[in-house]
């Protein structure tokens, strides 16, 4: 059965990725779309540090993957899941030896479903960032092995790779210096080469400088703010994420063999101080941008989710002495939660969202007026022409910052400069000039939202006239305003 964990881990892979791979780009994902699209490179690297915070590898790989076979949402994503799955390949090599095939097979599996798994399908950088973390990973490993030249060629690549995927991914770079620390301080020498392959590309940060404005002057709502409480929430999701299929696998693992407790990587210090390193990102990341007045977002720590799991792994394989068998009763169990949780799950909800209302077809005599940001960018990508024609999002700094505490969407005057935008950009005043009686896409209560609270202080009266629609960005209820 040792041959089989990676045969396993391809065939469940295409299964849970076969449904989300096709779903719509949402809001983020259209940025690197359209960005990739751009007329030339020249144009492109113009857009970047135009409108968003991210290094080219994201776009450089997507523009060439279009190029050769199209421009899909699902096509479009391949590169991205490709990169998904040898990152997971990569953790699997790393954990294979120290807890044997299966409960490395078990341990990836256990990541794939929890809501991390999102970003194996997702248009953005996330997938090539676990790629040369994983990559760096192994190399590391290989280091002082017979595999030495091609080690330090993986790490070299990882480290540089992750440099130009995305601003934050640095952070990865120091458990694994950690380790190396740790290493070098037992055998008594240091080794020059590997710190030359994992120090030298951090150069490359320099190419950060002419995105750093982009930064300044932003205003994010309260609920995306870094803060004290964003680390203990980011822990909280990881762990209530992980305990349906852990405690699933649990159970199967018992059939497999009984409770004898066998420690797993004892005196390990290299790995002890990786793995302390890896569940310190999120406090790193938290206070960085604290500092910066920004956001945290859970995606920025994966690598500290991928510890999490591969923790709590180790923990039920050492409960079981490593048995084979109870780690092969484990993987069949997660196995089927995957598929369950990521194919079958998701396939449903598009199949309830097919019958929510059809915005086009709801009082086409009036215009139509999107109050969040990432909606209306995702229904003028999807909608037709003649519908995305009287469709606004409306623009009011002030009250955007007063009402919703947030400027995150004030890029969108800038955005229709570089993005083939059909819909409309106004601002809010010179808007209501002109239309006294209209219709507003919102949720009113999503915080990212000001427009309808901005409207009834202002006098309008808003009758629902639609049920609820999520397709598009955080959803909302179409509603009738007049003044």
């Amino acid at each position: 059965m040792e041959r089989w964990g990676r045969v396993v881990l391809a065939a469940c892979y295409l299964a849970m990725i076969a449904v989300p791979i096709q779903k719509q780009l949402w809001f983020d994902e259209l940025y690197t779309y359209y960005i990739a699209a751009a007329p030339d490179l020249g144009r492109m690297f113009e857009t970047i540090r135009a409108v968003d915070l991210n290094p080219p590898v994201i776009y450089l790989v997507t523009r060439g993957w279009q190029e050769v076979a199209g421009t899909g949402d699902a096509v479009s994503r391949i590169p991205v899941s490709i990169a998904f799955f040898l990152a997971a390949m990569g953790f699997y090599s790393f954990l294979k030896p120290r807890m044997g095939a299966a409960w490395a097979t078990a341990a990836v599996l256990l990541f794939w479903c929890t809501p991390s798994f999102r970003y194996a399908t997702e248009l953005r950088p996330y997938g090539f960032v676990m790629l040369f973390f994983s990559l760096t990973l192994v190399g590391w490993d290989w280091a002082n092995g017979p595999k030495r030249r091609l080690a330090l060629g993986a790490m070299a690549v990882g480290s540089l790779g992750l440099i130009f995927s995305h601003v934050l991914a640095v952070s990865t770079l120091g458990p694994i210096l950690l380790a190396e620390m740790s290493r070098q301080y037992r055998k008594r020498r240091i080794d020059w080469a590997i710190w030359a392959c994992l120090l030298l590309p951090l150069a490359g940060m320099a190419t950060y400088i002419p995105l750093m404005p982009k930064v300044a002057g932003e205003v994010y709502p309260a609920t995306f703010q870094a803060g004290p409480r964003k680390v203990a929430t980011f822990f909280l999701k990881a762990l209530s994420g992980m305990c349906v299929p852990l405690g699933i696998a649990a159970v199967l693992a018992r059939f497999g063999a009984k409770f004898r407790w066998k420690a797993a990587w004892t005196g390990n210090w290299d790995l002890i101080w990786m793995a302390a390193g890896l569940l310190s990102i999120p406090f790193l990341i938290n206070g960085l941008t604290m500092a910066t007045h920004g956001v945290f977002f859970d995606r920025y720590a994966l690598a500290t989710s991928v510890t999490l799991c591969g923790a709590g792994a180790a923990v039920l394989a050492g409960s079981t002495g490593f048995s084979g068998r109870a780690g092969w009763a484990a993987v069949a169990g997660l196995v089927g939660f995957g598929i369950w949780i990521n194919g079958v799950q998701p396939g449903l909800r598009e199949q309830r969202m097919s019958s929510e209302p059809n915005l086009t077809k709801l009082r086409t005599d009036l215009p139509l007026v999107v109050a969040n940001g990432a909606t209306f960018l995702e229904l003028d990508h999807y909608e037709n022409g003649e519908f995305a024609r009287r469709v606004y999002y409306l623009t009011e700094r002030e009250s955007a910052i007063r009402l919703a505490h947030t400027t995150l969407f004030e890029v969108l005057p800038l955005l229709k400069k570089h993005f083939p935008i059909r819909a409309n950009v106004k601002p809010y005043g010179e808007f209501l000039k002109t239309h006294r009686n209209f219709l507003l896409f919102s949720d009113l209560d999503w915080p990212e939202e000001w427009t309808g609270k901005k409207l009834r202080e202002d006098g309008a009266t808003l009758t629902p006239i639609s049920g609820w629609n999520s397709r598009y960005g955080a959803g909302g209820r179409v509603y009738e305003v007049r003044f």
